[in-house]
């Protein structure tokens, strides 16, 4: 699915550029702030309409978490990061 978003020309090459420097591609880190914001700011579903990402892979309701789960940006980065280490190794 694709949303069309509306930047300041400099914003877009901002954003561009340190996506290209840090090794990301613009789409995933749009969509992990996306998912971020809506983690922080999403209202109550009804129970109805409620289905947690663990129970739909799993059939089972989530696990009580051990520790907080990284931001879906700090993954991502996190995987770039490896991704240039590797290819410095090289």
């Amino acid at each position: 699915m694709s949303i069309r978003v509306y930047l300041l020309p400099e914003l877009k090459d901002k954003f561009k550029t340190a996506c290209f420097l840090n090794g990301l591609n613009m789409s995933d880190v749009t969509a992990a702030l996306i998912e971020e914001w809506v983690a922080k700011n999403a209202v109550d579903l009804p129970a109805s309409q409620r289905i947690s990402k663990t129970q739909t892979e799993t059939g089972s309701p989530d696990p009580q978490p051990t520790e907080p789960e990284p931001t879906a940006v700090e993954t991502i980065t996190a995987k770039a990061k490896r991704g240039k280490a590797s290819k410095g190794a090289s």
